[in-house]
C-alpha cells in the first residue's frame, strides 16, 4: 500500500499493483491505478483527480471539493461529501447502478463527476 498522509501541496501518485491511501490530504491530488483501489479519508483537497483500472475508489472528503473526477473500468466508487452544499453530480454506469444522495443544482460550483464500466457509484453526505 502506498499511503500518503498530510499533505498541503499537490499531490501525484501512480501504482500498478497496490492500493493508495489518502488521508488529511488538502493540495489537489490526481491519482491513477491500475489494480488496486483508491482509499481516502479526511480529505479536504479542492480538485480531485482519481483514476482505477481495476479496483475501487473510497473517499471521504472533509471539506466541499469545486470538482471531483472519479473513474474506474471495473470497481465501484463511494464518495463521501460534506452535505452543507450543493453539487452539479454527472454520473456513468455501463453495468450496475448510481445513486446520488446528496442535494444537486446544475449550477452549483461544486462538480462531482463520476464513472464506472462495471460496478456501482455511490454519491453520500460525509458522516
Amino acid at each position: 500500500m502506498i499511503g500518503l498522509e498530510s499533505l498541503a501541496e499537490q499531490v501525484t501518485a501512480h501504482t500498478n499493483a497496490e492500493n493508495i491511501n489518502l488521508s488529511s490530504v488538502s493540495g489537489p491530488i490526481e491519482i491513477t491505478g491500475h489494480a488496486g483501489s483508491i482509499l481516502g479519508q479526511n480529505v479536504s483537497s479542492a480538485r480531485a483527480t482519481l483514476r482505477s483500472s481495476a479496483g475501487g475508489i473510497d473517499v471521504t472528503f472533509s471539506a466541499a471539493p469545486a470538482t471531483i473526477n472519479a473513474t474506474t473500468n471495473v470497481g465501484s466508487v463511494t464518495l463521501r461529501v460534506p452535505g452543507s452544499v450543493s453539487y452539479n453530480v454527472r454520473t456513468s454506469v455501463g453495468v450496475g447502478s448510481a445513486r446520488a444522495d446528496v442535494t444537486r443544482s446544475k449550477t452549483s460550483p461544486h462538480a462531482i463527476t463520476a464513472s464506472t464500466w462495471t460496478g456501482s457509484i455511490t454519491i453520500e453526505p460525509a458522516p
